[in-house]
């Protein structure tokens, strides 16, 4: 339910004990600072500093609560984007691009002064995000310097409810100076800025908007086992100069709170890539594992472990030991056939080799090196002085 307090009603009550009660001077202060400490305190324990004798989100669903739009991402098709501000990779060209935002701050439900389009993709690895905020005076727009996690200027961002649970949004948000801000989000409006997930982001200017480009590893991320992910999406875009937010979905200051009033993200299939390791030694770091595939893992080869019932898949092989053992040598002679004039010679010579063993020795690892054909390197060097 919502409620909200003025101060105009907090001076009559105040007013009214003190005629009733008959109070000093000095007891009808101490009764005003206990009045307002009991209304803030009951405030800011579901909303943030500045909402402060505002209107308080409601917490419980009703049947009232807007249609929400559903944004379908799509498989990436093409080579995956360069992530340098500039929308002008072949991808961009094909997947989505979804507007149609609506005005949530100052004037709710409003249509948005400047329009905002999104296009959302994905591969086995990464959701790749462009977001164009389109600007009618760009010199205008406000491109402000700071530190991670600090909101200046003018923003746009991303959050992810990849549980659709409505309890916990993952955001991704970038200043247009092209700063990071990084949080989770609660129900129904409060936010932890001390989560710092890896991802790639990049800013650009065009003639009439400022661009955004994303790279967000899936393994950032937390979801379910479903094969058809079905996530909870908000995009919203802030125009400074205007004190403007704008968003993808209908927020409300007064539903049921911001991760209910979320859109619908569908079309990822998001299953993990278990990796088996066959060279760890390999100079070319994709010949070092290769995939375990549907059905290596189905027809009983190896044994896997599901740590968790519910969250992303993550597996642990039943025996992941594994010993590396490795030696090199280096040799060099130095021979002075003349005053001032050397040759030097010189061997490098190099042995590695890996095992499944669960345990290791020394003498072990010595045998299963003295096995190993070693690599070889010879070098001369001749030096010569001359007298002048």
């Amino acid at each position: 339910m919502s409620y909200s307090y003025n101060f105009e009603t907090l001076t009559i009550i105040i007013l009214l004990l003190s005629f009733k009660m008959k109070l000093t001077k000095a007891a009808i202060r101490i009764l005003s600072a206990v009045i307002i400490t009991i209304v803030g305190s009951s405030h800011l324990y579901s909303s943030p500093l500045s909402a402060i004798f505002e209107n308080i989100q409601d917490t419980v669903r009703t049947k009232n609560s807007p249609k929400q739009p559903v944004y379908t991402t799509s498989r990436l098709v093409t080579a995956k984007p360069v992530i340098d501000g500039k929308l002008d990779d072949e991808c961009w060209k094909n997947g989505t691009w979804a507007g149609n935002f609506t005005q949530w701050i100052p004037n709710e439900g409003a249509k948005p002064t400047y329009p905002t389009e999104l296009n959302i993709q994905y591969d086995d690895k990464n959701l790749y995000v462009a977001i164009r905020a389109f600007d009618g005076e760009p010199g205008k727009i406000l491109r402000q310097a700071g530190v991670r996690d600090e909101l200046v200027g003018d923003m746009a961002g991303v959050n992810f409810d990849s549980y659709r649970d409505y309890r916990t949004g993952f955001e991704f948000t970038v200043t247009a100076w092209g700063q990071k801000v990084d949080l989770i989000l609660f129900n129904p409006m409060n936010w932890d800025f001390n989560w710092n997930p890896v991802w790639k982001i990049k800013t650009g200017l065009e003639d009439s908007a400022w661009v955004a480009e994303y790279e967000i590893p899936l393994s950032q991320l937390r979801y379910s086992r479903q094969d058809e992910q079905v996530w909870g999406m908000h995009v919203w875009r802030w125009i400074s100069r205007l004190q403007e937010e704008s968003d993808w979905e209908i927020q409300s200051k007064t539903g049921p709170g911001m991760l209910y009033n979320f859109g619908g993200n569908v079309g990822l299939d998001a299953n993990s890539q278990l990796k088996h390791i066959t060279d760890p030694a390999a100079k070319i770091y994709g010949d070092r594992f290769e995939l375990y595939q549907d059905p290596v893992i189905s027809d009983g080869s190896y044994q896997l472990y599901d740590y968790t019932d519910g969250p992303r898949i993550d597996y642990s092989i039943d025996n992941p030991d594994f010993n590396f053992h490795e030696f090199r040598s280096n040799l060099v002679a130095k021979w002075e056939y003349r005053l001032g004039s050397f040759i030097y010679l010189v061997w490098s010579s190099e042995r590695s080799g890996n095992t499944n063993a669960s345990h290791a020795s020394i003498g072990d690892s010595y045998k299963q090196l003295g096995r190993i054909f070693p690599n070889n390197i010879f070098l001369i060097k001749l030096n010569y002085w001359f007298s002048l």
